[in-house]
């Protein structure tokens, strides 16, 4: 009697409190006749405990995917941690994660749809996209309800042989973000549903806040005609990006690109227009960057893409879909244009390939961008691996004549009158300069430092030293 006395003593508080949190996951075995009613209690016992002991499981693993998804470093990562603890709660044979898209300017039919941002054990490839209609998971996804069994056999489902046992909506408000859902589910736990609202809210909240400008980005972070970043706030990233990459072991690409034949646009059309047009290039670029790049105008019609994460060629991928994105743009008076199209040229380079310092990777693009701009513009081209040319190496056998400068074919004499205005007498003078400093001085000649320094006058200088030392350089 003491015995049983004890287990009372035990068994009470633990069954209250599953009573109160309605936790009662089990139902109570049937007594027989000449069962121990002792022994039956101690059965009882065991089962609550167990089923403490999964819940609090439970719970520790709930709470660990919530501190994921609040300290994730890519808005990428958000589905395939959703997904993971979807895997984990429900053992499913098939779990989809879908994110409503975001509307675009090319694309008004975007916001109607969801994309599979992540997916296991299913036939549907993580990328589709799916119409929104009056399907299962379209309600789950703009009616915010959940769906808690299996649509009937006869019913419609979105996806060809995807029957969800389970759908939950990731919602922000009112404002709906996407669908976590499950087929197929091996286990459902008590409180499985709420756990995976808990996550879906949380999914949805850093995803929301992830995409608020890049984590709600002051306005004095934005250029005031296009709404993308400023030149200020992108230098800030790009040092941000390049420690990033140094302390991770992962590359940094950029994209260096302007819209071609820029000047005719706004002479033809006026700067309105060019307004206009600066603003849809901005908008076009925006809506098909990932959360966590960087774009914004780099100065005048001019703008720069940051890529971490990404080398060279991938980033070269990504400036090609947008170089081909703009080219496709039913922009206004674009057949005005030289080309009979609005397009964009540009170069890509990467850390630490092309440079270990940003400003060398932004000169090793910019010196890409002009090379696609001679090899006849809507083109991208990407930075040669090996190093550039050591400026100081060359400069040591350059002629040394004072006013050499008339010498020099295509200068012309207004480029003389500038130059020697400035200071400059010889073209050693110009070749002393650093690439900052001849970038200064192309951009006030209305230049490039590609023309100055690396084509026909670096090669007529070579022909004056020949010509003055009888040797090549």
């Amino acid at each position: 009697m003491h015995e049983l006395v004890q287990t009372l003593e035990f068994a009470l508080p633990v069954t209250a409190i599953f009573v109160v949190v309605g936790l009662f996951g089990s139902k109570p075995r049937t007594a027989r006749i000449g069962d121990d009613p002792t022994l039956a209690l101690r059965d009882r016992v065991k089962v609550l405990e167990h089923e403490r002991l999964d819940l609090d499981r439970l719970c520790r693993l709930t709470l660990e995917y919530v501190e994921r998804l609040h300290t994730v470093a890519s808005l990428r990562e958000i589905p395939a941690i959703a997904l993971e603890f979807m895997v984990e709660l429900f053992a499913p044979e098939e779990a989809l994660v879908l994110i409503q898209r975001r509307p675009a300017v090319a694309d008004s039919e975007r916001e109607q749809q969801l994309i599979a941002a992540a997916v296991i054990g299913s036939q549907v490839r993580q990328g589709t996209v799916m119409e929104i209609g009056t399907g299962p998971l379209s309600r789950t996804a703009t009616r915010g309800t959940i769906l808690e069994r299996q649509p009937a056999p006869e019913a419609p489902v979105e996806f060809r042989g995807f029957r969800p046992d389970l759908a939950v909506p990731m919602r922000m408000g009112s404002e709906a973000i996407g669908v976590l859902t499950v087929s197929g589910a091996k286990r459902r736990p008590p409180l499985a549903t709420r756990l995976l609202q808990f996550i879906a809210s949380a999914a949805a909240q850093t995803y929301k806040s992830s995409t608020t400008i890049n984590r709600v980005r002051s306005e004095a972070d934005l250029d005031a005609l296009t709404g993308v970043l400023n030149k200020g706030a992108l230098t800030q990233l790009l040092s941000k990006f390049t420690g990033d990459a140094r302390q991770n072991g992962r590359p940094l690409s950029i994209f260096l690109f302007d819209i071609d034949n820029f000047k005719n646009y706004n002479d033809t059309n006026g700067h309105l227009a060019g307004d206009d047009c600066l603003r849809l290039v901005s908008r076009l670029v925006a809506e098909r960057v990932r959360a966590d790049d960087a774009f914004g105008r780099w100065g005048g019609e001019e703008f720069l893409l940051l890529l971490p994460g990404r080398g060279p060629h991938e980033a070269l991928l990504v400036a090609n879909e947008i170089r081909k994105r703009i080219a496709e743009f039913p922009f206004p008076f674009m057949e005005k244009q030289p080309l009979g199209l609005v397009s964009v040229s540009g170069g890509v380079a990467c850390l630490p390939d092309h440079s270990s310092e940003p400003e060398g990777a932004i000169e090793a693009a910019d010196r890409a961008l002009y090379s696609a701009k001679r090899a006849g513009r809507n083109r991208v081209e990407i930075a040669p691996e090996a190093a550039s040319p050591n400026v100081a190496d060359e400069i040591q056998a350059l002629p040394e004549v004072e006013d050499d400068l008339q010498r020099i074919q295509g200068i012309g004499a207004k480029f003389s009158e500038n130059l020697r205005a400035m200071g400059f007498l010889s073209f050693r003078q110009i070749a002393d300069l650093d690439w900052r400093g001849m970038a200064s001085l192309a951009e006030t000649l209305g230049t490039n430092p590609e023309r100055i320094l690396r084509e026909q006058w670096l090669a007529q200088a070579r022909a004056l030293h020949r010509e003055h030392h009888g040797e090549e350089l």
